[in-house]
Protein backbone atom coordinates (compact mmCIF):
# COMPACT_ATOMS: atom_id res chain seq x y z
CA UNK A 1 0.00 0.00 0.00
CA UNK A 2 0.99 3.19 -1.07
CA UNK A 3 1.87 5.48 2.15
CA UNK A 4 1.79 9.47 1.77
CA UNK A 5 5.06 10.83 2.32
CA UNK A 6 6.12 14.35 3.60
CA UNK A 7 5.46 16.65 1.09
CA UNK A 8 1.67 16.19 1.40
CA UNK A 9 2.32 18.22 4.74
CA UNK A 10 5.06 19.99 3.38
CA UNK A 11 2.50 21.42 0.83
CA UNK A 12 -0.65 21.13 3.32
CA UNK A 13 -2.33 18.76 1.10
CA UNK A 14 -4.73 16.52 3.78
CA UNK A 15 -4.09 12.68 3.64
CA UNK A 16 -6.39 11.80 6.22
CA UNK A 17 -8.59 8.73 4.92
CA UNK A 18 -7.69 9.33 0.84
CA UNK A 19 -7.81 5.99 0.42
CA UNK A 20 -11.35 5.10 2.26
CA UNK A 21 -13.23 5.25 -0.39
CA UNK A 22 -13.71 6.60 -3.95
CA UNK A 23 -14.70 10.25 -3.15
CA UNK A 24 -11.53 10.82 -0.56
CA UNK A 25 -9.12 9.53 -3.46
CA UNK A 26 -10.78 11.51 -5.73
CA UNK A 27 -10.44 14.57 -3.59
CA UNK A 28 -6.98 14.03 -3.01
CA UNK A 29 -5.81 13.99 -6.38
CA UNK A 30 -7.92 17.54 -6.63
CA UNK A 31 -5.39 18.72 -3.95
CA UNK A 32 -2.59 17.10 -5.16
CA UNK A 33 -3.28 19.21 -8.82
CA UNK A 34 -4.22 22.10 -7.07
CA UNK A 35 -0.38 22.41 -5.23
CA UNK A 36 1.49 20.97 -8.21
CA UNK A 37 -0.62 23.90 -10.21
CA UNK A 38 0.95 26.17 -7.44
CA UNK A 39 4.23 25.21 -7.61
CA UNK A 40 4.64 25.51 -11.29
CA UNK A 41 2.67 29.15 -11.26
CA UNK A 42 5.45 30.39 -9.29
CA UNK A 43 8.30 28.51 -11.58
CA UNK A 44 6.84 30.24 -14.40
CA UNK A 45 6.34 33.40 -13.14
CA UNK A 46 9.14 36.13 -13.78
CA UNK A 47 8.54 37.40 -9.96
CA UNK A 48 8.43 36.11 -6.23
CA UNK A 49 5.32 35.60 -4.60
CA UNK A 50 6.57 38.01 -2.43
CA UNK A 51 7.57 40.92 -5.30
CA UNK A 52 4.05 39.59 -6.54
CA UNK A 53 2.16 41.29 -3.13
CA UNK A 54 4.63 44.11 -3.11
CA UNK A 55 3.08 44.97 -6.98
CA UNK A 56 -0.54 44.18 -6.09
CA UNK A 57 -0.51 46.35 -2.53
CA UNK A 58 0.77 49.38 -5.22
CA UNK A 59 -1.34 48.69 -7.78
CA UNK A 60 -4.56 48.59 -5.30
CA UNK A 61 -3.65 51.78 -4.07
CA UNK A 62 -3.83 53.24 -7.35
CA UNK A 63 -7.49 51.65 -8.24
CA UNK A 64 -9.10 51.90 -4.59
CA UNK A 65 -10.50 54.75 -3.48
CA UNK A 66 -11.03 53.62 -0.33
CA UNK A 67 -7.50 52.83 0.06
CA UNK A 68 -6.83 56.52 -1.03
CA UNK A 69 -9.71 58.40 1.54
CA UNK A 70 -7.99 56.51 4.08
CA UNK A 71 -4.42 58.12 3.17
CA UNK A 72 -6.11 61.74 3.45
CA UNK A 73 -7.16 60.68 6.53
CA UNK A 74 -4.02 59.03 8.28
CA UNK A 75 -1.45 61.26 6.65
CA UNK A 76 -2.87 64.71 5.16
CA UNK A 77 -3.04 66.79 7.77
CA UNK A 78 0.88 65.84 8.48
CA UNK A 79 1.73 66.55 5.14
CA UNK A 80 0.18 69.77 4.62
CA UNK A 81 1.97 71.15 8.23
CA UNK A 82 4.96 70.10 6.42
CA UNK A 83 4.30 72.23 3.33
CA UNK A 84 2.71 75.25 5.19
CA UNK A 85 5.64 75.37 7.59
CA UNK A 86 8.54 74.88 4.36
CA UNK A 87 7.43 77.97 3.41
CA UNK A 88 8.29 79.66 7.02
CA UNK A 89 11.36 78.07 8.46
CA UNK A 90 14.69 78.64 7.62
CA UNK A 91 16.07 77.43 4.50
CA UNK A 92 18.32 75.17 6.35
CA UNK A 93 15.32 73.47 7.82
CA UNK A 94 13.72 72.73 4.46
CA UNK A 95 16.93 71.24 3.55
CA UNK A 96 17.06 69.03 5.83
CA UNK A 97 13.59 67.76 5.55
CA UNK A 98 14.17 66.90 2.85
CA UNK A 99 17.29 64.66 3.47
CA UNK A 100 14.81 63.13 6.17
CA UNK A 101 12.08 62.67 3.69
CA UNK A 102 14.08 60.94 1.05
CA UNK A 103 15.78 58.83 3.64
CA UNK A 104 11.83 57.83 5.24
CA UNK A 105 10.91 57.11 1.71
CA UNK A 106 13.61 54.70 1.11
CA UNK A 107 12.65 52.95 4.47
CA UNK A 108 9.13 53.17 3.59
CA UNK A 109 10.20 50.77 0.18
CA UNK A 110 11.98 48.85 2.24
CA UNK A 111 9.26 48.11 4.87
CA UNK A 112 6.73 47.43 2.11
CA UNK A 113 9.18 44.59 0.85
CA UNK A 114 10.15 43.05 4.09
CA UNK A 115 6.42 42.99 5.21
CA UNK A 116 5.32 41.63 1.40
CA UNK A 117 8.08 38.57 2.10
CA UNK A 118 6.91 38.23 5.39
CA UNK A 119 3.33 37.96 4.10
CA UNK A 120 4.38 35.80 1.05
CA UNK A 121 6.00 33.30 4.24
CA UNK A 122 2.68 32.65 5.90
CA UNK A 123 1.13 31.72 2.21
CA UNK A 124 -0.14 27.74 2.49
CA UNK A 125 2.71 27.75 -0.06
CA UNK A 126 5.30 29.50 2.25
CA UNK A 127 7.44 28.92 -1.06
CA UNK A 128 9.08 32.42 -2.21
CA UNK A 129 12.27 31.18 -4.40
CA UNK A 130 12.07 28.86 -7.53
CA UNK A 131 14.94 26.56 -6.60
CA UNK A 132 12.71 25.45 -3.29
CA UNK A 133 9.49 25.56 -5.38
CA UNK A 134 11.52 23.25 -8.22
CA UNK A 135 12.13 20.46 -5.53
CA UNK A 136 8.64 20.65 -4.34
CA UNK A 137 7.16 19.73 -7.58
CA UNK A 138 9.87 16.87 -7.59
CA UNK A 139 8.99 15.46 -4.75
CA UNK A 140 5.50 15.68 -5.30
CA UNK A 141 5.50 14.55 -8.68
CA UNK A 142 7.58 11.54 -7.61
CA UNK A 143 5.42 10.91 -4.25
CA UNK A 144 2.28 10.95 -6.23
CA UNK A 145 3.52 8.41 -8.60
CA UNK A 146 2.92 5.25 -6.70
CA UNK A 147 -0.63 6.79 -4.94
CA UNK A 148 -2.05 7.21 -7.84
CA UNK A 149 -1.62 4.05 -9.24
CA UNK A 150 -3.10 2.78 -6.42
CA UNK A 151 -5.99 5.09 -6.55
CA UNK A 152 -6.69 3.09 -10.24
CA UNK A 153 -6.09 -0.37 -8.73
CA UNK A 154 -8.60 0.12 -5.79
CA UNK A 155 -11.65 2.58 -7.05
CA UNK A 156 -10.19 2.68 -10.73
CA UNK A 157 -9.73 6.02 -10.34
CA UNK A 158 -7.48 7.19 -13.67
CA UNK A 159 -5.26 10.68 -13.23
CA UNK A 160 -2.37 11.38 -15.17
CA UNK A 161 0.75 11.48 -13.76
CA UNK A 162 2.88 15.38 -13.16
CA UNK A 163 4.63 16.06 -15.82
CA UNK A 164 8.23 16.73 -14.99
CA UNK A 165 9.51 20.70 -14.63
CA UNK A 166 12.90 21.02 -16.14
CA UNK A 167 15.12 24.30 -15.49
CA UNK A 168 17.74 25.88 -13.85
CA UNK A 169 17.44 27.61 -10.69
CA UNK A 170 21.31 28.69 -9.71
CA UNK A 171 20.61 32.37 -9.60
CA UNK A 172 17.29 31.60 -6.51
CA UNK A 173 19.01 30.44 -2.88
CA UNK A 174 20.88 27.89 -2.74
CA UNK A 175 20.13 26.55 0.68
CA UNK A 176 17.23 26.47 3.33
CA UNK A 177 16.22 24.75 6.79
CA UNK A 178 15.12 21.65 6.78
CA UNK A 179 13.00 20.29 9.27
CA UNK A 180 13.05 16.70 10.58
CA UNK A 181 10.69 14.95 12.82
CA UNK A 182 11.98 11.91 14.65
CA UNK A 183 12.67 9.19 13.15
CA UNK A 184 12.00 10.41 9.61
CA UNK A 185 14.55 11.04 7.43
CA UNK A 186 12.23 12.49 4.78
CA UNK A 187 12.44 16.60 5.12
CA UNK A 188 10.04 19.07 5.79
CA UNK A 189 10.71 22.84 4.51
CA UNK A 190 7.21 24.86 5.14
CA UNK A 191 7.87 25.91 8.56
CA UNK A 192 4.27 26.62 9.26
CA UNK A 193 3.37 22.72 8.41
CA UNK A 194 5.96 22.20 10.97
CA UNK A 195 4.41 24.39 13.65
CA UNK A 196 1.07 22.75 12.74
CA UNK A 197 2.36 19.12 13.28
CA UNK A 198 3.94 20.20 16.96
CA UNK A 199 0.74 22.11 17.71
CA UNK A 200 1.95 25.51 18.32
CA UNK A 201 0.95 27.09 15.05
CA UNK A 202 -0.66 30.81 16.02
CA UNK A 203 -2.02 33.59 13.13
CA UNK A 204 0.76 35.67 12.52
CA UNK A 205 3.52 33.09 13.89
CA UNK A 206 6.68 33.71 12.12
CA UNK A 207 9.39 31.72 10.33
CA UNK A 208 11.57 32.81 12.99
CA UNK A 209 8.88 32.09 15.88
CA UNK A 210 8.87 28.31 14.59
CA UNK A 211 13.19 28.26 14.36
CA UNK A 212 13.30 29.14 17.89
CA UNK A 213 11.13 26.61 19.01
CA UNK A 214 12.64 23.91 17.20
CA UNK A 215 16.01 25.65 18.64
CA UNK A 216 14.58 25.30 21.81
CA UNK A 217 12.87 21.50 21.65
CA UNK A 218 15.42 19.62 19.57
CA UNK A 219 14.00 16.49 21.36
CA UNK A 220 11.00 16.92 19.32
CA UNK A 221 12.24 18.29 15.62
CA UNK A 222 16.16 18.69 14.08
CA UNK A 223 16.28 21.44 11.64
CA UNK A 224 19.50 21.57 9.79
CA UNK A 225 20.29 24.31 6.55
CA UNK A 226 20.36 22.03 3.08
CA UNK A 227 21.88 23.19 0.33
CA UNK A 228 19.18 22.56 -2.46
Amino acid sequence: MAKPGNVFTDLEIPVNKFMDDESDGAEFARNVFIAAEKLEKILDEQSTPASQIEDSARDQFKRNPEFKALYKETFQEVLETMYVSCEEVPLPLVAGLADALRKLANDLDNTIHDRAKRESLSMTESITDKKLAHLQHKRLRESWEPIRKVLDLMFDLKFPAIKARPGNYAASPTSTPAFYMPGSEDPLFNPFAVARLLGIYYDKMTMMDVMEYCEAHPDQVTVKVTNL
